[in-house]
């Protein structure tokens, strides 16, 4: 008797759509190399794991409260009205960047 089939309603009841959408290549795999229990388990929680993973970095953009059109001029005055305006100013420049390369430039470093 094929175990698979039994679990499968069980595995979507507990909402584990990773280790359903690999368990029979995983379960085949297990066999094959003679995998532990603990071993084909590792297994089949990282099947699950991964796209999770997956979906929340995914979701991370659309829930976090930036404006896709934020500027640097309307973040200085709504988002941290406590910065500098000056020194916002000369990082948004970028010129530290360039400066900075430069002086590995001038010491060999690049």
């Amino acid at each position: 008797m094929h175990p698979l089939p039994q679990i499968a309603p069980q595995i979507k009841q507990m909402r584990l759509s990773g280790v359903l959408d690999s368990l029979e290549v995983s379960n085949r795999q297990a066999i094959e190399a003679k995998l532990a229990y603990t071993d084909f388990l590792a297994l089949l929680l990282q099947d699950e794991i991964a796209p999770r993973e997956q979906r929340q970095f995914a979701q991370r953009p659309r829930r976090a409260p930036v404006m896709n059109d934020t500027t640097l001029e309307r973040f200085y005055r709504h988002g941290s009205p406590t910065l500098d305006g000056a020194v916002l100013a000369e990082l948004a420049t970028c010129r530290f960047v360039f400066e900075q390369a430069l002086r590995q430039i001038a010491a060999g470093e690049i």
